[in-house]
C-alpha cells in the first residue's frame, strides 16, 4: 500500500480561541482521513489546544512561551522562571530582535528567534505540502521551504483589510514568486489577489472555509433570542449592533439580544448598555465552548462587524437554520446572504436599515421560518466534506504539477 501523503499546517497558535485556529484545526481534522497531518503552531501559550484535535495529527510547537514558575516542571522538565529565559541568553536576545521575514508593523508576534525556529523546522521537513496562514508565514515558507515541499499560501483576512497595512502586502507580493498557490476565501478577494500576483506565477485559487461541524438539527425559531458571537474587539462593531438594537427592546420587550465572547471592548459594551437602559435585554455573555446549543435556542444572528475575511459565525449560525442579519461589509457576507432569501443584507453603517430588517424577521414568523430553512440550505454549500474535497482536489492538482516539472 503506498505512503500517504503528507501535509502540514503552519499557524501562529494552535491554542488560541480564535478563527484562524478553529478553522485550520477543524480542516485538518476532516484531511486526517486522506493525508498524514502536522499542525505546526509557531508559538505555545497554553497546555492544550482550544480545539479538539483529531489523534492521527502531529502537533509541534516551534517556540514555547508559556510562562511557569521558578523550579515548576512541565513536560517532566524543571523549567526556569518563564519559558524564554529557559532557553538561555542567546534565545532572549534573538526574541528581542527584528524578523527577517516582516516588519514589526506587519507581524508583531514573530522576531529573530522565531526565523531561527521555522528555518530549523522548514527546512527539516520531508516532501508533502505546506499550508502557511499568515502573510509573515508565507514569507518563512518562501525563504525557508525546500524545494521537495509544495507551498500553499492560505489568507484568512480580505484583501481590503490586508490593504489597509501596505506592509503586509508587501510581503505576500515579496513572498509569491516562490508560493506554488495562493487561496483566498471569496471570489472577490479571489480576483483582487490575482491582480495583485499577477506574473508572479503562483496560482490563484479560491476556497472559503467549512462549517466547523455536521449540518443536521437546525432552531425551532421559537425562543424569542437575537444571537451575536465574536472577540468582544473594535473590528467586531459590537456599539453599533447596540445602538441598532435598542429601539427593537423598546418594541419587543419580550425579546432579548445575547452577545457572546470576551475581548477589551467588554467594559466599554458594558457601560454603553446600562447607559442606555437596556440591561435587561442585551445580556453580554462569555465566549461559550457549546455554540451549537446556543444557536439551537435562538431565533435570528447577528453580524455587526465592520469587516470579515469570510466570517464563521455567518455560517455557524446558517448551518442551525438561524437566518441572519448582516451589514454589506467586505469581504464575505455578500457571498453568503441572499437579501430577503435567507436572511438580510444592509447598507454598511445603516443603523435604522439594520434595525428595520431585526424587525422584520422578529415580527414575521413565516418569514423567519422560510428564511432559516433557505439558510441551512445555503449552510450545506459549505459543509466540511465539501470543503475538504475542493482541497484534496487542489493538492491532487499542485502534486500532478508538480511531478511532471
Amino acid at each position: 500500500m503506498p505512503a500517504r501523503a503528507r501535509v502540514a499546517f503552519l499557524l501562529f497558535s494552535v491554542d488560541g480561541v480564535g478563527g484562524i485556529a478553529r478553522t485550520v484545526v477543524n480542516l485538518a481534522n476532516r484531511l486526517a482521513d486522506t493525508y498524514d497531518v502536522e499542525l505546526i503552531s509557531l508559538h505555545r501559550h497554553k497546555a492544550r489546544s482550544a480545539y479538539a484535535v483529531d489523534d492521527r495529527i502531529t502537533v509541534s510547537y516551534l517556540h514555547d512561551a508559556r510562562p511557569v514558575e521558578s523550579g515548576q516542571r512541565v513536560d517532566g522538565q524543571v523549567r526556569a522562571k518563564d519559558a524564554r529565559a529557559d532557553q538561555g541568553r542567546l534565545r532572549a536576545f534573538l526574541d528581542g530582535r527584528t524578523s527577517r521575514l516582516a516588519p514589526p508593523e506587519a507581524a508583531p508576534d514573530i522576531s529573530r528567534l522565531t526565523d531561527l525556529l521555522l528555518r530549523r523546522k522548514l527546512r527539516s521537513m520531508p516532501p508533502g505540502i505546506l499550508v502557511s496562514t499568515r502573510p509573515s508565514l508565507h514569507a518563512a515558507a518562501a525563504r525557508y521551504a525546500p524545494r521537495h515541499l509544495i507551498t500553499v499560501a492560505q489568507d484568512h483576512l480580505n484583501f481590503e483589510s490586508r490593504s489597509r497595512t501596505p506592509a503586509l502586502l508587501e510581503v505576500i507580493e515579496r513572498s509569491a514568486p516562490k508560493l506554488d498557490c495562493f487561496v483566498a476565501l471569496t471570489d472577490a478577494d479571489r480576483e483582487d489577489y490575482a491582480r495583485l500576483l499577477a506574473g508572479s506565477g503562483t496560482a490563484v485559487v479560491c476556497i472559503p472555509n467549512a462549517a466547523p461541524w455536521p449540518i443536521g438539527e437546525s432552531s425551532t425559531l421559537d425562543g424569542k433570542v437575537v444571537v451575536a458571537a465574536g472577540r468582544l474587539a473594535a473590528r467586531k462593531g459590537f456599539p453599533r449592533l447596540v445602538r441598532a438594537y435598542a429601539p427593537i427592546a423598546r418594541a419587543h420587550p419580550d425579546w432579548q439580544l445575547h452577545i457572546y465572547g470576551n475581548g477589551p471592548e467588554r467594559s466599554a459594551l458594558r457601560r454603553l448598555i446600562s447607559n442606555r437602559d437596556l440591561g435587561s435585554q442585551i445580556v453580554l455573555r462569555s465566549h461559550s465552548d457549546d455554540i451549537e446549543s446556543v444557536y439551537l435556542s435562538s431565533a435570528v444572528f447577528a453580524l455587526s462587524s465592520h469587516a470579515e475575511g469570510f466570517s464563521m459565525v455567518l455560517i455557524e449560525a446558517m448551518s442551525k437554520g438561524l437566518p441572519v442579519v448582516s451589514f454589506d461589509i467586505p469581504r464575505g457576507p455578500a457571498e453568503v446572504i441572499r437579501d430577503g432569501h435567507n436572511g438580510r443584507l444592509v447598507k454598511d453603517g445603516d443603523l435604522a436599515g439594520f434595525t428595520a430588517a431585526l424587525a422584520q424577521i422578529i415580527e414575521d414568523d413565516d418569514l423567519r421560518h422560510r428564511m432559516g430553512a433557505a439558510a441551512l440550505a445555503t449552510a450545506k454549500e459549505y459543509d466540511t466534506d465539501t470543503i475538504a474535497g475542493r482541497w484534496v482536489a487542489l493538492f491532487d492538482r499542485l502534486q500532478l504539477e508538480r511531478g511532471a516539472t
